[in-house]
């Protein structure tokens, strides 16, 4: 998944740059294989966008996109387009939402939810419920100007942050605005173990299956003996049943 990603990235236009930040050696090594760059970080931090901050301090950018790794389907084009918010406008901070929000999304703790204003800012996050003319599904990507992402990680976390264990409250409740684009985006992000994907337009190799187990990315096939799969349509077997925290991709 976290190749799918970076491959993904990496057909962006606007991207200069492309790296994985890591707290974990066997992810390394694992991406390694696939000659995917990286950058290792701490592993003590308390969230992806301070990770990343840790990541550019050798570098010199005005503007900053986090892609999280959960996010197999990212267009580059979504990509570009969010960068676009930031070449002619005020633009501190953006993300990407989506029109595609089902009843059941409402629902799903797992999904996030955003509020926005008649200008496209970002009002509330929440993985709640929440009702109003202008909820859409959040996507997993942000982008910052450098400065403004400095400034965030020496926030502390907000109340809000840790009660809804979203980031980008932190953002909100000391006065960064979020910028958003409105997509009719339809990938999902994989949340829990119940997520499979099946794509056929990845540069992974066919008929190979993946796991996400933490951090380190295992080819089932050849890596963990015993385990016993049957994949029809989108479903996998209940062999997977209780493996908290990790996440799986099938490729066909």
């Amino acid at each position: 998944m976290v190749v799918q990603v970076y491959r993904q990235a990496l057909k962006a236009k606007k991207l200069d740059k492309v790296v994985v930040a890591m707290d974990d050696e066997k992810t390394q090594a694992e991406l390694k294989k696939f000659s995917v760059s990286g950058i290792m970080t701490s592993n003590f931090h308390q969230s992806g966008t301070d990770r990343i901050a840790e990541a550019l301090k050798n570098e010199d950018t005005d503007i900053v996109v986090n892609i999280q790794a959960d996010e197999p389907e990212i267009e580059p084009d979504l990509i570009d387009d969010l960068i676009i918010l930031f070449e002619n406008s005020d633009t501190e901070m953006g993300t990407a939402v989506t029109s595609d929000l089902t009843t059941e999304d409402l629902e799903n703790p797992d999904v996030v939810k955003v509020e926005i204003d008649e200008k496209g800012m970002a009002v509330n996050f929440s993985r709640q419920p929440i009702t109003g003319n202008r909820i859409f599904r959040h996507i997993g990507i942000y982008a910052f100007k450098t400065y403004v992402l400095e400034k965030f990680i020496q926030l502390p976390l907000s109340n809000r942050e840790k009660e809804k264990k979203l980031e980008q409250m932190r953002a909100l409740d000391n006065g960064i605005p979020i910028r958003t684009i409105i997509t009719d985006y339809k990938g999902r992000g994989v949340d829990n173990i119940g997520d499979v994907i099946i794509s056929g337009g990845c540069d992974l190799p066919d008929n190979t299956i993946y796991l996400l187990n933490g951090d380190v990315l295992y080819n089932i096939t050849t890596d963990i003996a015993g385990w016993q799969f049957t994949v029809e349509g989108a479903t996998v077997n209940e062999a997977f049943g209780g493996q908290s925290g990790s996440e799986v991709l099938v490729y066909l």
